[in-house]
């Protein structure tokens, strides 16, 4: 009876003791997931950070290619065509200063 009795306590006691551990590991669990989760907003930031100089360095690549083209294409211009894009700059400039000094 007596030997019945300390095996039943021995039982009781190991399931006691797996449960705390059963507890502790899903306190873990818990820790690992919002560590997770902290990593991949910090992934997130990262790559939108990344993705945004991307995109920025793409578009400034753009507009020096852009800007290259345009003086290429200034270079190639004849004298007529060249003081044509001059005088349509210059009718230009004068229309924004009057626009700006008449009409403010």
């Amino acid at each position: 009876e007596r030997r019945r009795i300390e095996t039943k306590q021995k039982i009781v006691f190991e399931e006691i003791r797996k449960d705390q551990k059963n507890i502790e590991l899903e306190a873990n669990n818990a820790d690992m997931d919002i560590d997770d989760q902290i990593n991949e907003a910090e992934e997130y930031e990262a790559w939108k950070v990344r993705e945004m100089s991307r995109i920025k360095r793409n578009r400034d690549d753009a507009l020096l290619l852009k800007e290259k083209g345009e003086v290429k294409r200034v270079r190639n211009m004849t004298e007529e065509e060249l003081s044509g894009l001059i005088w349509s700059m210059k009718t230009l400039h004068f229309e924004a200063i009057f626009l700006f000094c008449f009409l403010t």
